[in-house]
């Protein structure tokens, strides 16, 4: 048997190309696996669940409607090669499994594998990854990662496979990897790979039981060939544009709140910004507790509870961080009598920012 054409996802009564919308008769050189149990109608009809579910997590805002529609694009199309990821996050009842449902059945169910991502850093339980478009991570609970493993299945690199009566073996994955969690995921590493990659969307909202409907996502399964065409008419002429809207969500306010209250780093840095002026704070520790980055960090982290990084790596961390807020001004440095200054500056004065903290 042949490799599966995955340009193709399968209908009762046909095949439709994912990146033209296409419509074909089934042929059996596509060597397709699964197949979504309803009829392909050409005949275009109005989406009305799936428009109730998308407008209850994008709260009608234009721009996050589209970018969830970037979202599943990226999925139907298997864009694997943006190195990004998707992580949606909010409380139970939100909406968040019926993204979740809505992208396995537009991936394919035999095109998807279901994973834990801690059982992601075993070697022998990868297997499950190889030749899969879509990879999700559903109902995530509290975690705390380095993210190496991801940051490696999302960046192309090969890693190690050790199936079982196989002589292991290197691959690359060419998937998609949703994240699905109550609480964002802990991430401690700070060296920028997983903030490059890492999109965050947040679902508010719970749906309230006066208006929950337990059917939606068969009612939205009946749906399916419109929202496809709807995915493929809004991006087949620019799919750059859905990757765009992706990076302007891991780099937005939402994303940047919602990692603020899992990493402390970023938070702390969010109370600086870079200017012209090379004439700014200290690098590492000075006597007066106002004058220097890492003194100021180390009354940051005892004011919040916090474990402080060494100072040894403090600043290339603070500097990814830093950057991920998007100053105008690039961080600089010079040194003075073998003092390194930089023009990293509070944003507020020492006393306010001094009672933030403590408050």
């Amino acid at each position: 048997m042949g490799k599966p054409n995955l340009d193709f996802i399968a209908f009762n009564n046909g095949v439709i190309n994912r990146k033209t919308g296409e419509f074909l008769p089934h042929n059996k050189d596509y060597f397709l696996l699964s197949c979504i149990d309803i009829d392909y109608n050409l005949k275009r009809s109005e989406t009305i669940n799936f428009n109730k579910w998308l407008d209850w997590v994008s709260k009608k805002d234009p721009i996050k409607r589209k970018t969830i529609l970037a979202a599943l694009y990226m999925i139907l199309g298997n864009f694997y090669q943006w190195q990004l990821f998707l992580e949606i996050t909010g409380e139970g009842g939100s909406g968040k499994s019926v993204f979740n449902d809505i992208a396995l059945m537009i991936a394919g169910e035999k095109n998807s594998a279901s994973v834990n991502l801690k059982d992601l850093e075993k070697i022998s339980t990868r297997t499950i990854l190889l030749n899969k478009t879509f990879v999700f991570a559903p109902d995530q609970g509290k975690i705390k990662s380095d993210g190496a493993v991801l940051k490696g299945l999302t960046g192309e690199d090969m890693l190690l496979f050790e199936p079982k009566y196989v002589e292991s073996f290197n691959a690359k994955i060419k998937a998609v990897f949703l994240i699905t969690d109550n609480e964002p995921i802990i991430f401690t590493e700070h060296n920028g790979g997983i903030s490059r990659r890492r999109t965050l969307f947040l679902f508010a909202d719970k749906v309230p039981d006066n208006i929950k409907d337990d059917k939606l996502t068969d009612k939205i399964k009946l749906e399916i060939p419109d929202i496809i065409h709807l995915l493929i008419n809004t991006f087949k002429d620019n799919p750059d544009e859905a990757k765009r809207l992706l990076e302007a969500q891991r780099d937005s306010k939402e994303a940047m709140a919602i990692k603020r209250e899992v990493d402390h780093l970023l938070d702390f840095a969010s109370y600086f910004e870079t200017r012209e002026s090379c004439n700014g704070l200290k690098a590492g520790k000075s006597g007066g507790e106002a004058t220097a980055i890492y003194s100021l960090y180390k009354i940051y982290c005892q004011a919040l509870d916090e474990q402080p990084i060494k100072q040894r790596n403090f600043m290339k961390f603070f500097k990814n961080a830093l950057k991920q807020h998007h100053h105008k001004e690039p961080y600089k440095e010079k040194t003075a009598a073998r003092i390194t200054i930089t023009n990293v500056y509070l944003k507020d004065d020492w006393e306010i920012v001094r009672q933030q903290w403590l408050s």
